[in-house]
């Protein structure tokens, strides 16, 4: 058994009916515990005791989003943002990132479950720990990721901490960067860029980014999904688990206008909503509400600490209208309010958080469609990944001869990659995709069959591509908004895929004389806030668009296949894009 496995991926149907949590020994006191700004509801809850506090070592792990392993008979491993602790049951010794560190109070079994000592284990995976005695409560703020980003762009990286250094690149809003090094009080910091570049950024246009909601443990139980409105707004994306459409306690209290807080013993879960009151325990199907007992459809659940129940036992017990739309896939819980999954003029969409990944909206996501110049930013990403910018390629004559929209390459003729990107992203020049794919791979064939390898390992299960431009006349390459969302999203993480496609304007050599080239991604140039990416069209495809764009520190991508017209495709664009900024405020996910 790997002593590294992701504990998400154990979540399951029958693994998240988890058991009532054991009685606590009489000299332990049940406390509440919070992380990154939200309350946990354990399975099993921290306990102080003997004047430390101590947490159920499967369920906190999960909840930090940590990767878990386990070795019979004693030895824990626990991995978070490159950080790593080793650990054994009774042992007064663990190991952090190798080396040794001792413990004052040791792993313990405690009613038949493994409890850890919380400070020593979030502080070796670079957490913080505050402990409130009065208020009977930890706090945890996982490490910050040693990033900065762009809050003021484009933004020019610069050799050394001066305006007058060459530029290394230029990046959009929203840009991250990686911190190599960060001095109080200056007004510059050191970043790391591809292939281990160093740069320079001007701190006034950039802000250090902070501990954020984690969303990991969930991301896999949202596999099969929903929608929920509830109290008026889009509660966000929900998991369907054998057949039946779970939704967050907490946040669903919160927005019916009831709350959720923890009872005494620290076993249960108290719900209120208007004058009435519910008692719940993980794992069973008893409720008591209001003193009475009520049979629930399902027994609530516990993932990444967040308490999961069904969403016919929520309408039901408070009184409340539920409704399902099968055309939009949300369940209503009261009065509809801010719409999940607005009707399109497209044939599919997706919308989702750039920096999680989190799925804001969709509709018919996971249909395979023609995708168009879309294809490029696979390209794209492969040509940052695995090409040097400033590498000189040699134009063939098959890639001079390429149909469609172009850069007018001559056979021949000699570019940098990098001016072929500006090339690629900015005019969707087919002829620079197939002179960027011969350069890579040797053959447009051969770089077909990288871009789908590249493809699988993100996830992307659902796409087939032929060709590096995206040109479909004879053959029939296809994908998913969802899979290309995944795709995109990957490639926004990429400083250098990000400097090619935001430009306005860009200026290549040409045989005679310097190519204009300007961005045919109206997206890019209208909407405020835009950052990128992609547009593309053929006959097959109809209009397709990736797009991202950045405001108040978040920032949205969004995936529209198969708009009937030019002026649809970009006004469903602008509308779809102001709505996914809404979504996104109110995401139980992201807030």
């Amino acid at each position: 058994m790997s002593i590294r496995r992701r504990l998400v991926g154990l979540v399951t149907a029958t693994a998240l009916l988890v058991s009532a949590a054991p009685a606590l020994a009489t000299d332990t006191q049940p406390l509440a515990l919070y992380v990154n700004g939200r309350e946990l509801f354990l399975p099993q809850v921290p306990i102080l005791k003997e004047n430390r506090v101590l947490v159920p070592m499967r369920a906190y792990l999960e909840s930090l989003g940590a990767e878990v392993g386990w070795e019979p008979p004693d030895l824990v491993t626990a991995a978070l943002g490159g950080r790593t602790v080793q650990l054994r049951i009774g042992e007064q010794t663990a190991l952090v990132d190798g080396r040794s560190v001792p413990l004052d109070v040791p792993a313990q079994l405690i009613e038949d479950r493994t409890y850890v000592p919380l400070r020593f284990l979030s502080e070796g995976l670079g957490a913080t720990v505050e402990y409130d005695g009065e208020a009977a409560a930890v706090t945890v703020q996982t490490a910050p990721p040693g990033q900065l980003e762009v809050i003021d762009g484009p933004l020019n990286v610069r050799q050394s901490p001066s305006t007058s250094s060459p530029i290394l690149m230029t990046v959009p809003l929203g840009t991250r960067l990686e911190i190599v090094t960060e001095e109080p009080g200056s007004e510059w910091t050191e970043v790391l860029l591809p292939g281990g570049l160093r740069g320079w950024v001007a701190n006034r246009y950039t802000r250090t980014l902070g501990s954020q909601p984690v969303v990991e443990p969930f991301l896999p139980i949202l596999e099969q999904r929903a929608f929920l409105q509830a109290g008026g707004q889009c509660v966000g994306a929900v998991p369907i688990i054998a057949d039946l459409t779970l939704v967050p306690l907490a946040e669903t209290m919160r927005a019916l206008g009831g709350s959720l807080e923890r009872t005494e013993d620290g076993a249960g879960m108290r719900a209120r909503l208007s004058g009435r009151e519910l008692m719940l325990v993980p794992g069973s199907v008893e409720g008591w509400l209001d003193g009475q007992l009520r049979i629930l459809t399902a027994a609530p659940v516990v993932v990444g600490g967040r308490p999961f129940v069904a969403a016919r036992d929520v309408a039901d017990i408070f009184g409340l209208p539920l409704s399902w739309s099968d055309a939009t896939h949300t369940v209503t819980i009261g009065e509809a309010g801010t719409v999940c999954n607005p009707p399109a003029a497209a044939k599919a969409y997706i919308m989702m958080d750039a920096a999680t990944g989190a799925v804001l909206s969709e509709y018919n996501a996971r249909d395979p469609l023609y995708i168009a110049s879309t294809t490029k930013i696979m390209t794209a990403l492969l040509a940052v990944e695995r090409g040097n910018p400033n590498s000189v390629v040699t134009v063939s004559s098959t890639a001079a001869s390429q149909p469609g929209t172009s850069v007018y390459l001559r056979a021949g003729e000699q570019r940098t990659l990098g001016e072929l990107l500006y090339g690629l992203m900015l005019v969707s020049g087919n002829d620079a995709a197939v002179a960027i794919a011969e350069h890579i791979s040797g053959s447009e064939e051969s770089f077909a069959w990288l871009m789908n390898q590249r493809a699988a390992e993100l996830g992307a299960r659902n796409t087939y591509f032929v060709t590096a431009s995206g040109l479909d006349d004879w053959v029939d390459p296809y994908s998913t908004a969802e899979d290309l969302a995944a795709i995109a999203q990957h490639a926004l993480q990429n400083p250098r895929f990000r400097s090619y496609m935001y430009p306005t304007q860009a200026v290549i050599p040409g045989p005679w004389g310097n190519r204009q080239l300007t961005n045919s991604n109206l997206f890019t140039l209208r909407y405020p806030g835009a950052t990128g990416v992609k547009n593309g069209w053929t006959e097959k495809a109809a209009y397709t668009l990736v797009a991202s764009a950045w405001r108040d520190g978040r920032e949205v991508l969004l995936v529209l296949l198969g708009a009937p017209t030019r002026t649809e495709l970009y006004s469903q664009a602008y509308n779809l894009m102001d709505h996914g900024f809404i979504l996104a405020g109110q995401s139980w996910l992201l807030n």
